[in-house]
């Protein structure tokens, strides 16, 4: 009901005011020009910002070949997986807090495996999840 409101109040707004934005005076189209510059900038630059990631300050799990039902197999074998200087076992991670810590400083993911029986499409390495089994990492 509050965005309705303020959408119509908007649109009164801006129907009112036509006659100042369709055919502005000089010094008036200066202005505007540069308040619409800035406000598309601000819309960009806060949609980056709301985009960005998120990691959920709870337990992490590591899984090397998992198979989850949207994706394929991966029919080869993990050796090692990595983010930045912290090896991902499978399991429960005990270093959840240095994990997420790592994620948000946009650590590298390294992993080394033994290739298997080529899959017919996207097959995961190894995941990183948290507690409600949320894709955190995916490679």
């Amino acid at each position: 009901m509050l965005f309705n409101t303020l959408g119509t109040a908007s649109g009164v707004a801006l129907a009112h005011s036509v006659s100042t934005w369709w055919r502005p005076k000089p010094f008036q189209s200066d202005v505007l020009s540069i308040a619409g510059v800035l406000s598309a900038g601000s819309v960009v630059a806060l949609t980056g910002v709301l985009l960005g990631p998120s990691f959920p300050d709870d337990t992490y799990y590591g899984d090397w070949t998992p198979r989850l039902g949207h994706l394929e197999w991966f029919g080869g074998r993990v050796l090692q997986a990595s983010l930045g200087e912290l090896a991902i076992p499978p399991g429960a991670l005990a270093i959840s807090s240095q994990v997420r810590r790592q994620l948000l400083s946009g650590a590298a993911i390294d992993g080394h495996g033994r290739a298997g029986p080529g899959p017919s499409g996207l097959a995961p390495l190894f995941t990183i999840a948290d507690g409600h089994q949320r894709e955190i990492v995916l490679l």
